[in-house]
């Protein structure tokens, strides 16, 4: 089975332990590994695959910690490399009872933000059948825009194929204008993309899903768009014209939100790397998606390959 390919910035996260109690009054805190890269990485080496993940970390505290965190999930640190330089990536995150937590981040000039390419082993794409890229490893500065088109380029050389989750945010870029031209740039470049239904309106400026993905399918290289729904599940549309939607699982109770696009990730990507139909693959991803916002951190709810399973066996969409 081939592998799995990502490049983004590690972060570490300081979940709140005190529930609805915003970040100028919490005082206990709970450490996690996070970045949407190496959660959807996290994802699919919980599901077996062999995954790469490209990254830098400083030498500080928060960087041996998510070195430490990485290698005992059982994911290779031999693309990661380390700036001594540069500080670690991390953000705060507020627990709440309801609705998306509020979150400060503390990430200007991080070591990933200036990794170069040439500091790490290169990648035998030959090897690879997923390179996936997001919206936020674009954005965190120019040298890591550089390195996303270098790896879409390597990878298509290749004939490996990339997928590309939007993943607004809006502060990392220097206007909403920036952000809109150079995220519809790369996915242009892209094979599959995968946004939200909100980032696809902000994108887009259309509302509905099949127009969304009729705007990037109308673009040079993408084959498929999957514009996820949160709790109504998913829409897909192929270059095929054919369309496919997977309504969401139902989930009794919501502990956070972060992550549940990431994992939604993984369990799509999961299903292309296992060769699965288009239908299977959805069923994963809004699968994962419901298991990672029933527990605390951006990742702790992935489930393994036998939980997925599990899951569902045991449920219906």
């Amino acid at each position: 089975m081939k592998k799995f390919v990502t490049i983004g910035e590690p972060l570490v996260v300081y979940a709140a332990d005190d529930v609805d109690v915003p970040l100028t009054a919490a005082t206990h805190f709970t450490r996690f590994p996070a970045g949407a890269e190496l959660n959807v990485t996290i994802g699919l080496t919980k599901q077996g695959f062999d995954t790469v993940y490209i990254s830098a970390l400083g030498a500080d505290s928060n960087g041996h910690f998510l070195r430490a965190a990485i290698k005992k999930l059982g994911i290779s640190t031999t693309h990661l490399a380390e700036n001594a330089q540069a500080r670690t990536g991390i953000y705060f995150k507020e627990r709440v009872s309801k609705g998306d937590p509020a979150i400060e981040y503390a990430r200007v000039n991080s070591a990933a933000s200036q990794l170069q390419l040439a500091d790490i082993p290169a990648i035998d794409f030959k090897d690879v059948g997923v390179l996936h890229l997001t919206g936020i490893a674009a954005a965190i500065s120019k040298q890591m825009f550089k390195n996303v088109e270098q790896l879409i380029l390597e990878a298509h050389q290749a004939g490996t194929l990339v997928t590309f989750d939007p993943n607004i945010r809006p502060a990392l870029w220097s206007s909403r204008e920036e952000m809109i031209g150079s995220l519809n740039h790369l996915a242009a470049q892209c094979d599959v993309i995968l946004p939200g239904l909100g980032e696809g309106e902000i994108l887009t400026g259309h509302q509905d899903a099949g127009e969304i993905a009729d705007f990037y399918l109308n673009l040079a290289t993408p084959k498929l768009v999957v514009v996820k729904s949160g709790s109504t599940g998913a829409y897909a549309k192929n270059d095929h014209n054919e369309i496919y939607q997977i309504g969401a699982y139902h989930v009794e109770q919501v502990v956070d939100t972060v992550g549940a696009g990431d994992g939604f990730a993984a369990g799509f990507i999961s299903g292309i790397l296992s060769e699965q139909s288009l239908e299977v693959c959805l069923k994963r991803a809004n699968a994962v998606g419901a298991l990672a916002v029933q527990s605390e951190g951006d990742n702790s709810g992935y489930p393994n390959q036998a939980e997925l399973a599990k899951f569902l066996e045991e449920n219906e969409v």
